[in-house]
C-alpha cells in the first residue's frame, strides 16, 4: 500500500554503546555482519515512512523490547535474547537449537514492536488492545511474508509465551496491564497459526494444545 508514496523518512540502524561486557562480542558480531543494516534495508524496501524510525539492539539492564514514540525508536534488549536462549535450553534444546529458536523468538518480538511503530507513525486506528494488534501484525508477517523461517519463528514466539505463562500470578496489576496474559497470547498465536494452515499446524489440534472451542 505504501509503494507509491514519497518517503520522507526511513528506518535507521543505530548501534548503542554496550556497558555489560557479556554482550560486547555479540554486539560486535552484529556490527561485523551488518545485521541492523540488513533489517532496516529490508524494511525501507517495502515501507514508506513519514519520519525516521531508529532500530537498535542494546543492553538495557532488564529483559525487554519496546517502541519509544517520543524519539521514534525500536529497541531490542540483549537481556531479552539471553532470556529466550535460556528458556529454550530449559526446554531440552541443545545450544545450537536454542540459539536458532532464540533468533526466531526475537524476530517475533521485533516485529511486534514494529507494529507499535507503524501504528504510531501512520496514526493507524488499532482495534481492541494495541498490544494484541501488534501480536497480530507480527504473526501475519511471519506467516505470510517470511516463508518457512517465518512460520518456525511464529512457533518460537508461541513457546516463549507458554514458558512465561507458567510464572504468571493472578494479581490486580496482571489484569490491569495493557498486555493480555502470556497464556492468552500463547493461545492466540496457536489459533492464528492453525487458522492459517491446518495442514502444517495440525499438531495443535491432534496434541490438544488448543481447546477445540
Amino acid at each position: 500500500p505504501t509503494k507509491n508514496l514519497t518517503s520522507k523518512g526511513k528506518f535507521v540502524a543505530e548501534y548503542s554503546a554496550i556497558k555489560n561486557q557479556t554482550y560486547v562480542p555479540f554486539n560486535q558480531n552484529m556490527k561485523d555482519q551488518k545485521i541492523l543494516e540488513d533489517i532496516t534495508n529490508r524494511l525501507n524496501n517495502v515501507l514508506a515512512l513519514p519520519e525516521n524510525v531508529a532500530v537498535t539492539f542494546a543492553d538495557c539492564g532488564v529483559p525487554n523490547a519496546f517502541y519509544n514514540p517520543q524519539n521514534k525508536s525500536i529497541t531490542v534488549c540483549y537481556e531479552f535474547m539471553d532470556l529466550f536462549y535460556n528458556i529454550f535450553l530449559k526446554m531440552g534444546k541443545d545450544e545450537k537449537e536454542a540459539n536458532q529458536a532464540m533468533y526466531g523468538a526475537t524476530t517475533f518480538f521485533f516485529l511486534h514492536e514494529l507494529g507499535h511503530a507503524l501504528i504510531d507513525v501512520y496514526d493507524l486506528p488499532a482495534t481492541g488492545r494495541e498490544e494484541d494488534s501488534a501480536d497480530q501484525l507480527s504473526t501475519y508477517i511471519l506467516m505470510d511474508e517470511m516463508g518457512k523461517d517465518g512460520r518456525v519463528a511464529a512457533v518460537d514466539g508461541a513457546l516463549i509465551f507458554e514458558a512465561l505463562s507458567k510464572g504468571e500470578t493472578a494479581e490486580a496489576q496482571t489484569f490491569a496491564d495493557e498486555h493480555s496474559l502470556s497464556s492468552q497470547r500463547y493461545y492466540n498465536l496457536l489459533c492464528w497459526m492453525y487458522g492459517k494452515d491446518q495442514g502444517q499446524y495440525g499438531f495443535v489440534e491432534k496434541e490438544e494444545l488448543l481447546p477445540e472451542s
